[in-house]
């Protein structure tokens, strides 16, 4: 410790002392804290024996001397213990080796024409060799070990110390968390290829049952033993790989093979910038290095890598059928307009369009066009393109198929719409890259809803943390006008607006629709994206006016619309947010973006609800029927599936036991609905003290038994039974709706758009008997 230190330390109270001392403690890196002292301690020996009092420039140059020709030490040796020693001598002694010229120029020169020894790699047709031939009863674990530090960069140290904790089954993929870095920063990386992931899921299930924290056991024929893998094992394993594969020198593939692999693997297809941010590499000249060894692709690399990205370029998309001559060529983005009007781009020229004749040019916005379709004023056709943009077009790239995801996509979203009652622009699909619409007239405000606080929300409301509930959700409304980049707006401020769109002015009444239908298709899209376990974070939609003067959800919902969070972690966002994040974009960034944007399409194949619940109506006697048809008419309104079936309760008894037996045989979820007649209506009752499954009385009541028994017999029941009782056919249907919907959001989101259809009915209605 430095005099100078050893005065203030005096002078300082023995807390002062304290909290110095561990401060300057902290200076070195924990893990390295060990070999540091080593390597101070062995100078200082050194120097006693040397009978140096003061670490001069020379004494320093004798020691390295001494180390390169006594001990002989490696380049890459001395300039390791030079870092070392510049920490020490700085903290203990005040002292700046970087000030020491003639010291840096020895090992400068010493570096010359040293040439240090580097692990071998695997190439992929290697790795792939391994995992697919290398038999599991001996090398299940090492092929574990080898998918980690392939797909992850890992280092030997980062593997070993993974817990069960640390790995989380997504179902389509596996989240491995790493917590313990060399440079203290937690990462996190994703499996996602299915043969992977095969591979992984029968490890865990072999040592699932071993109550160990540790991921890595040690392995052999075909069973975990009940004791941990260590790090010299687990750094073995490459070299086990190697010798598996009978690859030359096969000592030579050291622990670092795998994460070295990792990154010429990725630089095999030009993107360095990934392989930064991914790998977590610390220094440019480590990634240069790896970028140098990839052999397989080396030239088509350089020109992918060094060649810039043309953001004028025209479209590569092949998703034009050949019946079109599209030739698009987007001359600037710097327009503010969301939307270009005719002219302002080079010429279109298409003629046929599928199955569709295509009319002019009405609007072509940053990544869509319009077109009008002769013969059907009331309709048009909207294109979409491959063009993928941020920052109201400050950023814009081609993203070859986009077009197509993005028609996929939309299609999807508001078919589920349209099938649970929304009213929107959507007619039918006409290409793979473009849709029949409604002809509107766009509101030019952008209607946002949110679930959670992020982004710009978070920016705009300090102190609201990332991640904040919003139950209801949050609404917000943004005004399109691209020179002040979509400014919020308020509600006040939309109705003074008094927007004239297709005849139609937007007041408070139409405001007040449009807000609670955005909450509405933001409900319904949060309930379809939670049957894939994925979260809808918050989303925009925009509203327009058709010819007939009707509000409806108009324009694009894709990719670009939303925030999704699968399993609610930000860090596996698939939207385009993780375009507008990135700062630079390289052909892989964009490869990546597509292949969100396609997972977004495979989910969107797989989120209608099962048919598993069926209705079953049953009537006391055949004279209960008209009530039963009303009954099934409202549900099958409400998407319900239906059954009639007729039975007494009082006089076949044992019947009525039998039908309700064989419906719960059945493998869908049943709701029994009971209609009888006359003043002993026990139908319903008998069932629900035989049943645990759901039971409604709905008797027919006409206008002269309303104050006989018919209803007092369904409340009036013994205790233990749970059966509810409405008065009224459609009221029986909703009752059973709201069952069914609980695990229906098909059937969930037509009971709201049937609230939502009430109100607006009787706002309209209001509306007109004031004006």
């Amino acid at each position: 410790m430095s005099d100078s230190i050893k005065i203030e330390m005096d002078c300082s109270s023995p807390e002062q002392t304290e909290v110095t001392a561990n401060s300057v403690e902290d200076l070195i890196p924990p893990k390295s804290r060990k070999v540091y002292d080593f390597t101070y301690r062995r100078f200082l020996k050194w120097a006693e024996q040397q009978k140096a009092s003061h670490y001069s420039e020379n004494v320093l140059l004798t020691y390295f001397n001494h180390l390169s020709n006594n001990e002989h030490l490696k380049s890459s040796t001395l300039w390791s213990h030079y870092s070392m020693l510049k920490a020490e001598l700085n903290i203990n002694h005040n002292i700046r080796l970087g000030k020491y010229t003639k010291l840096l120029a020895f090992l400068k020169r010493k570096n010359a024409g040293y040439k240090p020894k580097k692990t071998k790699i695997l190439s992929k047709q290697q790795v792939d060799n391994f995992l697919h031939n290398a038999p599991n009863e001996k090398y299940l674990a090492t092929k574990v070990i080898l998918i980690l530090g392939v797909t992850g960069g890992c280092r030997c140290d980062e593997i070993t110390s993974l817990t069960m904790g640390d790995i989380e089954d997504l179902g389509s993929a596996i989240l491995i968390k790493l917590q313990d870095t060399r440079n203290y920063k937690s990462r996190s990386f994703i499996i996602v290829e299915k043969f992977y992931l095969e591979i992984c899921r029968k490890y865990i299930s072999v040592r699932k049952d071993i109550k160990i924290s540790r991921f890595l056991l040690k392995y052999h024929n075909g069973k975990c033993a009940n004791m941990v893998m260590g790090k010299h094992k687990i750094g073995s394993a490459p070299r086990e790989i190697a010798s598996f594969l009978k690859l030359p020198n096969y000592h030579e593939y050291t622990g670092h093979c795998l994460r070295r692999t990792s990154a010429t693997l990725l630089v095999d297809n030009g993107d360095i910038s990934a392989l930064e941010r991914h790998r977590a590499w610390r220094s440019m000249p480590v990634t240069e290095s790896c970028r140098k060894d990839s052999i397989e692709n080396r030239e088509q690399t350089v020109l992918k890598v060094l060649t810039p990205l043309d953001i004028n370029k025209p479209s590569t998309s092949n998703n034009l059928n050949s019946v079109v001559d599209i030739t698009i060529k987007i001359e600037s983005d710097s327009d503010d307009t969301d939307k270009r009007e005719l002219g302002t781009t080079s010429p279109v020229k298409i003629e046929n369009f599928g199955e569709y004749k295509l009319g002019p040019l009405i609007v072509e916005g940053k990544t869509k066009q319009v077109y009008e379709l002769p013969g059907s004023p009331d309709l048009c056709i909207l294109l979409n393109t491959d063009r993928i943009t941020a920052g109201d077009g400050v950023k814009a790239h081609d993203l070859a198929g986009k077009a197509a995801l993005s028609n996929k996509t939309n299609r999807k979203v508001f078919e589920i719409l349209n099938a649970v009652g929304v009213k929107t622009s959507f007619v039918k699909p006409a290409t793979d890259v473009a849709f029949v619409s409604k002809r509107c007239k766009m509101i030019p405000i952008e209607w946002v809803t949110r679930r959670l606080a992020t982004g710009s929300f978070v920016r705009r409301h300090p102190g609201v943390p990332e991640g904040y509930r919003f139950y209801p959700p949050k609404h917000e409304t943004f005004f399109k006008d691209g020179a002040n980049q979509n400014s919020q707006w308020s509600t006040e401020q939309i109705i003074s607006a008094k927007f004239k769109v297709n005849g139609l002015e937007i007041g408070p009444t139409e405001v007040d629709i449009m807000t609670r239908t955005s909450i509405l298709v933001f409900e319904v899209l949060e309930k379809v994206w939670a049957t894939r376990n994925c979260a809808l974070i918050d989303m925009k939609i925009e509203f327009g006016v058709d010819t007939t003067g009707e509000i409806l959800v108009a324009d694009v919902i894709d990719s670009d619309s939303w925030r999704l969070w699968p399993s609610g972690d930000k860090r596996l966002m698939v939207d385009k947010q993780m375009y507008r994040n990135l700062t630079t974009v390289t052909a892989s960034d964009l490869d990546t973006v597509k292949r969100n944007f396609e997972w977004v399409v495979d989910q969107l194949d797989h989120v209608i609800p099962p048919n598993d619940h069926l209705i079953v109506i049953l009537m006391g006697s055949p004279s209960d029927k008209e009530q039963c048809k009303n009954i099934e008419k409202y549900c099958q309104q409400l998407g319900l599936n239906t059954e009639l079936r007729v039975t007494s309760a009082q006089k076949g008894t044992e019947e009525t036991i039998k039908i309700v037996r064989y419906y719960e045989s059945l493998s869908v979820k049943v709701v029994f609905i009971a209609v009888a007649g006359r003043s002993s209506n026990g139908l319903g009752p008998v069932i629900s003290g035989n049943s645990p499954l759901p039971v409604i009385n709905c008797p027919p009541l006409k206008a002269d038994n309303v104050d006989k028994d018919d209803v007092w017999s369904c409340l009036n029941v013994p205790s233990g039974l749970g059966c509810s009782t409405v008065v009224y056919p459609e009221a029986a249907a909703l009752n059973a709706a709201n069952i069914v919907g609980l695990s229906n959001y098909i059937v969930w989101s037509k009971l709201r758009v049937k609230q939502l259809d009430s109100y607006v009915g009787l706002a309209k209605a209001d509306k007109g008997i004031r004006t």
